[in-house]
């Protein structure tokens, strides 16, 4: 099961992102299709806050986690925006991912 979790207090404040472990989830063909979309939303977050001047405070295999003391308001869109499609993901997959 996948787990992610954010935080976006404010515009200003702090933003926590943390997204954890591994699907089991296989399609007809036998592709994982949200280990797929999780790492590519993952990966589209850390290289964005990559080109802003922060690092992860993890990312490995199954794992990354953000946490930023004082992002922006442009951040926190960005990080809400992948939230909706980790929520997508939840709706069509709900035994292999959680959004919390």
């Amino acid at each position: 099961m996948t787990k992610v979790i954010c935080s976006i207090t404010r515009d200003d404040g702090p933003l926590y992102f943390e997204c954890d472990g591994h699907s089991d989830y296989r399609n007809n063909e036998g592709y994982n299709d949200v280990c797929a979309e999780v790492s590519t939303l993952c990966c589209m977050l850390v290289r964005y806050i990559d080109s802003k001047g922060y690092v992860p405070d993890v990312c490995k295999d199954g794992h990354v986690k953000i946490n930023i003391e004082r992002s922006d308001m442009f951040m926190n869109e960005v990080f809400r925006a992948a939230m909706l499609e980790f929520s997508a993901l939840t709706e069509r997959f709900p035994e292999h991912i959680k959004v919390y």
